[in-house]
């Protein structure tokens, strides 16, 4: 993954769609862990439309019913708010005049946990990477964005090809393609100082960091995800069933498709 650095300038229509995003996901994970399965509710509903088609796959007076609306009214107060607040990117001159103060070689980003806004040397930027860099088992490489993308697509490639009818097939029935621009994974830190036991001059140099990946896009996500299908498949049979009719197929893809990528240092040495 590539590390990147704060980039913290959003409008309120940036804001509220990152708080939408959040509370679909939210409520639609909340449905699965309580039901089981997953809700059958249509892409790109407005809040409005997903909660109450979540409500109506839910016994009435339940509990869900009662969480779901309450995460509904939580996102309306979000919004009112968002309405009568003014953030930086409506400010420019202001926005601009704030950059000016920061003192050369500083970043000013926003602390884990949303406690408020901290400013750090660059220098602790590159030393948390290095931390996260060998906490998660990383290999150094100096490949180009371009190079580590044909890369993963040749891995993929030569996965497949090793896949026989059978495991191809089962494979095909929960992978879906992806249709937007690959790219390779980001890292992005935020800096914990709810650690932070004392303020001092070097009081930055204690402060750790917390890791953010992004890898939407990732050639390997689209395969994670099937995966993981497998995987709740798999559950869902060996509990219905207790190994009376265990797919050897499916289970056999799921291991060749951990080891594959395992060997092929796709996957971290800390599964």
């Amino acid at each position: 993954m590539v590390p990147i650095l704060p980039n913290q300038n959003l409008d309120n229509n940036a804001v509220q769609s990152i708080v939408e995003n959040d509370i679909r996901k939210a409520a639609i994970s909340t449905f699965y862990h309580l039901q089981g399965y997953y809700p059958h509710v249509a892409k790109c509903l407005k809040i409005e439309s997903l909660i109450s088609q979540l409500c109506s796959q839910v016994p009435s007076n339940s509990k869900q019913v009662s969480f779901f609306y309450s995460l509904y009214e939580g996102y309306n107060h979000i919004c009112n708010q968002l309405k009568s607040s003014v953030l930086p990117a409506q400010l420019p001159e202001e926005a601009r005049s704030i950059v000016k103060q920061i003192p050369k070689g500083s970043i000013l980003t926003l602390a884990d946990k949303g406690l408020g806004f901290v400013l750090l040397p660059v220098e602790w930027f590159v030393e948390q990477y290095k931390v996260q860099a060998s906490k998660g088992g990383h290999i150094k490489t100096n490949l180009s964005s371009e190079q580590c993308l044909k890369l993963l697509d040749s891995k993929v490639q030569s996965f497949r090809q090793c896949l026989n009818q059978e495991e191809l097939s089962a494979l095909t029935a929960t992978h879906k393609k992806t249709y937007v621009d690959a790219a390779i994974g980001i890292l992005k830190l935020l800096p914990k100082v709810h650690k932070v036991k004392c303020l001092r001059p070097e009081t930055w140099k204690e402060v750790p960091s917390r890791p953010i990946r992004g890898a939407e896009n990732c050639p390997l996500n689209s395969y994670s995800k099937a995966l993981c299908k497998l995987l709740q498949q798999l559950h869902d049979l060996v509990k219905k069933f207790m190994g009376s009719s265990f797919p050897i197929i499916k289970a056999w893809l799921l291991v060749r498709c951990l080891i594959y990528f395992y060997e092929n240092k796709l996957l971290s040495n800390n599964i």
